[in-house]
């Protein structure tokens, strides 16, 4: 089963690709996230999709979302992966997106920490270095 969904968001990945060339594609190059590309690209379902399509990976990179959409607007991939939605910047691109799949994302602290609720504001302010203390989140001060 969990073979079968691999195989089915790899050929979502391609539909993106295949969106946005107008000629016929024997090999695909990916570049972008890690999570896409370690989830999907790489357990088994690459062998699956090229026994399945004929249509073969020439290179898989993964440095990350951002550099990914960056190598597709240059040319030189042919589709990209991203963990995120598309920044303003990209959308000007008029890159064509499909979501393949949802990321479950949690955070923990230690269990003497008084902070009991973070709102995804904070926890955004929190890993871009805005909030540098719990203080600033009804915490102790950790200065």
């Amino acid at each position: 089963m969990m073979r079968k969904i691999m195989i089915i968001a790899l050929g979502a990945l391609v539909a993106v690709s295949a969106a946005s060339y107008s000629h016929a594609q024997d090999e695909i190059s990916y570049s972008g996230s890690s999570t896409i590309g370690m989830s999907v690209l790489e357990a088994g379902a690459l062998a699956a999709f090229e026994k399945k399509t004929g249509i073969k990976f020439k290179s898989v990179e993964m440095p990350g979302s951002g550099k990914g959409i960056k190598a597709l607007v240059e040319g030189k991939v042919t589709i990209a992966g991203a963990s995120r939605s598309l920044e303003a910047e990209e959308k000007k691109q008029k890159l064509l997106g499909h979501t393949i799949a949802y990321d479950a994302i949690a955070v923990f602290v230690n269990k003497e920490n008084p902070v009991k609720n973070l709102t995804k504001e904070q926890l955004k302010k929190i890993f871009t270095g805005e909030i540098k203390n719990w203080k600033e989140v009804g915490g102790k001060d950790a200065a």
